[in-house]
């Protein structure tokens, strides 16, 4: 019953903003600076001009996150930008890295965690709008999503010009590409859906 009444405060709290998140409001992405092709370090270039990048504009739903420890050591992150639930440190639900795409899929539904047996394997977008620019290595914030490796994320999100690829997220600086579903990957579940 207590379960219900925080997880309701939580959704009533949020419900705004992951209406906006769902109509296809950008997630700002925290990024800060701005770079030449070459990757070094430019001045940002004036809003409106040629070139101006996201560092420029600074835009989009700022992220929030709060870390709900609702039984023991079974902590959720409740992303306020977006409405979902996160497991905060897939160790403590017995997953991580090593899967195929197809059984990351199996391993988010087959879960039993924090009393809920309803997750799953994020979409691009959903996992994406975890990314945090700021950081690297990994580029998320660690606060909220502990043990969180530097590398490849799936998603459950099949690449529209093959089905035999999928694309993930490398939370090592926040990039997204495509990659063949038989690459050993790391998992992060969600529940809640966009």
């Amino acid at each position: 019953m207590m379960k219900n009444i925080v997880f309701q405060s939580v959704v009533s709290l949020i419900g705004f903003s992951s209406c906006l998140f769902a109509a296809g409001v950008a997630v700002d992405t925290g990024q800060t600076v701005c770079y030449n092709e070459a990757g070094t370090v430019i001045s940002c270039p004036n809003p409106g001009m040629a070139l101006a990048q996201d560092g420029t504009y600074q835009s989009g739903t700022r992220q929030g996150f709060a870390v709900l420890n609702l039984v023991g050591v079974s902590s959720v992150t409740v992303a306020s930008h977006t409405g979902l639930i996160w497991i905060t440190n897939p160790v403590d639900a017995g997953i991580g890295g090593g899967y195929s795409w197809v059984n990351a899929i199996a391993a988010c539904e087959n879960l039993n965690y924090s009393g809920y047996g309803d997750w799953r394997l994020p979409n691009v977008r959903e996992l994406m709008s975890l990314v945090n620019r700021q950081n690297q290595n990994p580029a998320v914030g660690v606060a909220y999503f502990m043990n969180t490796q530097n590398g490849y994320y799936w998603s459950s999100t099949t690449y529209v010009a093959g089905d035999t690829l999928a694309w993930y997220v490398d939370f090592s600086v926040g990039n997204v590409n495509a990659t063949p579903k038989t690459y050993l990957g790391w998992v992060r579940c969600v529940r809640g859906g966009l």
